[in-house]
């Protein structure tokens, strides 16, 4: 029951932008000029979606599981257990996995 609340509150929300943005292009006869402009509602949209971007993008970096704090700053999360194997290693390692996929 929760999840088709959910998708109702998503459709109908979606209805109304979808409708206000259609609205906002309509251009009466005696409007039309020569200068072609956005219409505010892309201006509103870009606004808003702008703005939850900067929200999720700070929630992120501030989040317990992001951000400078979680990973030592020498780069130690970063190093191999391993050497890395040589070119020809490498690439006798890709053949032998193609020659088991085929």
């Amino acid at each position: 029951m929760n999840r088709v609340l959910q998708w109702v509150i998503w459709f109908a929300a979606m209805t109304v932008v979808m409708r206000w943005l259609a609205k906002s292009r309509e251009v009466p006869a005696s409007e039309q000029s020569l200068v072609l402009q956005y219409p505010r509602a892309i201006l509103a949209t870009g606004v808003v979606v702008g703005a939850m971007f900067l929200v999720m993008a700070v929630a992120s970096f501030v989040a317990p599981s992001g951000g400078p704090g979680v990973a030592p700053s020498n780069g130690a999360s970063r190093r191999p257990r391993e050497p890395s194997p040589s070119p020809r290693e490498a690439a006798a390692n890709a053949a032998r996995r193609l020659g088991m996929l085929i």
